[in-house]
């Protein structure tokens, strides 16, 4: 993906407020919102070159903090909380699933313009993965475990 159109893919995302008790030197990131299935949910999208999807389950992206940092110099670097987790909106236990999850995967690949994605993913990430590459196989250049 040329880095234009990398910039063009962020700009459909808009601003995220950093909470008060998040300070900039913990979290060094900007992040977005995007709004999925009603809710938004909160996006980070950081570097240039081969694009990494970090996904995980039950916590928030601050899970990849230090592997983004080390990261973001050589590629882009895209993590979500999952809708009701970390910075995303807050919804109803009984709303939180991994279908939603994985169509806010797929929102985010979709919108991003997301090409040649690499999975990181982490616990119950994989399934979420897994649903969000159904029918998709062209859009992926690998997984972790």
């Amino acid at each position: 993906m040329k880095s234009s159109s990398s910039e063009e893919a962020r700009r459909k995302l808009r601003p995220l407020a950093r909470p008060v008790w998040l300070p900039e030197g913990v979290w060094p990131f900007s992040s977005h919102s995007l709004r999925v299935d009603g809710a938004n949910v909160a996006v980070t999208d950081v570097g240039r070159g081969p694009v990494l999807l970090f996904v995980h389950t039950g916590f928030w992206s601050f899970l990849w903090r230090d592997v983004i940092l080390r990261l973001s110099g050589n590629f882009r670097c895209v993590c979500l909380d999952a809708p009701g987790t970390g910075q995303s909106e807050r919804l109803p236990r009984h709303a939180i699933t991994l279908d939603r999850v994985s169509r806010a995967v797929t929102q985010v690949i979709e919108r991003l313009d997301l090409e040649d994605v690499t999975l990181v993913v982490h616990d119950l990430g994989d399934l979420r993965d897994s649903r969000a590459r159904q029918g998709r196989p062209n859009e992926f250049a690998g997984s972790s475990p």
